[in-house]
């Protein structure tokens, strides 16, 4: 699944795990990577988050910019897919060259637990 992962994901994952202990990555690993989507519209796609609650994804603008319909796609461990969502773009972040999409049938899924303080 590592393969797959865009370099927002990577970045995310990054931060966490600069702000985290070295005893404690394997444990904020795993809680991000079951926030982690694929995204698919047109012949594009990359890898997103859910973010806020189980009904927001975000994934890079390329990657929806001017293609079809938007799939989400929510993968196991093994990157196999296990339920699908369409999507919609809610809002864009052209500046950060992201996306906010709203799912039309979410599953259950936390969102990517996010820690706003600046970095130690």
């Amino acid at each position: 699944m590592s393969r797959r992962l865009t370099p927002i994901v990577l970045a995310v994952l990054a931060a966490f795990l600069l702000r985290t202990e070295p005893s404690h990555a394997d444990a904020v690993l795993e809680r991000a990577a079951a926030s982690v989507v694929k995204v698919e519209a047109g012949s594009a796609a990359a890898s997103g988050f859910v973010w806020r609650d189980s009904r927001s994804v975000v994934t890079a603008l390329h990657v929806v910019d001017g293609q079809g319909p938007i799939s989400v796609h929510y993968v196991d461990r093994n990157g196999r897919i296990v339920a699908s969502s369409m999507a919609r773009v809610e809002r864009v972040l052209a500046t950060s060259a992201l996306v906010l999409l709203a799912l039309d049938e979410p599953q259950r899924r936390e969102p990517l637990p996010v820690n706003a303080s600046p970095p130690r």
